[in-house]
Formats: C-alpha cells, structure tokens, sequence
C-alpha cells in the first residue's frame, strides 16, 4: 500500500506502508530511551533531596540539644518510609511534638545500621555525641537501584555521600 502525493501533473511523491512503520518505530524508540533516561534521573534527584532531608533534621536535632532548648534532648527516629523527630530520650509514636518527614514514594530506607541496635539517634546535651552512632542507607526503588548512605559519628557529625 502506497501513500501518494501528487507532485505535478504526471509525477507522484510517497511513502509505502514499511517506511512509515519503520520510521513509527524508530521514533518509539527514541521515546523509550529519553523517558526512561528522565525516570532515572528523577529517582536520583529524589534520592539526593531525601538524604540531604536526613542530614538536616539529624542536624537540626544535635543543635537543639546543645542549644538545651526546652532542656531536653532531641532525636530521630527512622522507619522504611520517614523519619520522625522527637524530644526527649525516648521515641513516643503518639507524642504530638513529633515531626514526621515522610520519604518520597520512589525512596526507601533500606538498612539502619546504629550502635547498640535500634532505630533511634539520640543526642547528648551539653557535648551534642551520641551513643547511637552508625549509618543510615537510603535506596530508589525500582529497576536500577541506587543508594546513599547517611553516616553519624560517635561525636555528632553528620555526613551525607
């Protein structure tokens, strides 16, 4: 099957019914490279943002336990889907000051890997340590996994990669 385009009047141009369904193809191709090069990048971005989050809620946790404000101390405690911030010694789930950060639905927490177990980083007030030290790694989920990993020092610090 021909599509034909008359170009004067004895002479026609066109297309047969393969070179469009070749040339279809190629263009859906295309399409399916760039979205999916778009979707990677968007869970990478989504990655960096959630750690960068982590890091500023631990963050925000250790300044206001030096600080003594409300002379308390203050803590995250981390699930698979959020991290909430807390004060006190204890993570409460029903206290009405807590501060949950949910995680963007393409990210996850993967492994809490803390000294002396758990799930809760607490900090010291005065000295602004703490004895739950280690790592949180955060992953995407889907196809391609990637990961970052949140590291708190015994002293307080806070690094993200």
């Amino acid at each position: 099957m021909d599509i034909l385009i008359k170009y004067d009047k004895n002479r026609y141009l066109g297309f047969n019914l393969l070179e469009v369904l070749v040339a279809l193809a190629v263009m859906f191709m295309l399409v399916v490279v760039v979205v999916n090069g778009f979707s990677s990048f968007r869970r990478g971005q989504e990655l960096g943002a959630a750690s960068g989050n982590i890091v500023s809620l631990l963050n925000e946790a250790r300044a206001k336990t030096l600080a003594s404000e409300g002379a308390s101390q203050y803590g995250i405690h981390f699930s698979s889907t959020q991290a909430v911030f807390f004060q006190g010694t204890v993570f409460s789930a029903g206290n009405p000051t807590n501060k949950p950060y949910n995680l963007p639905s393409l990210i996850e927490i993967s492994a809490i890997a803390l000294n002396q177990g758990g799930s809760d980083v607490v900090f010291q007030r005065l000295t602004g340590e703490t004895n739950f030290y280690g790592a949180i790694t955060l992953r995407s989920k889907g196809d391609d996994p990637k990961t970052k990993t949140v590291t708190i020092r015994q002293g307080g610090i806070i690094n993200g990669d």
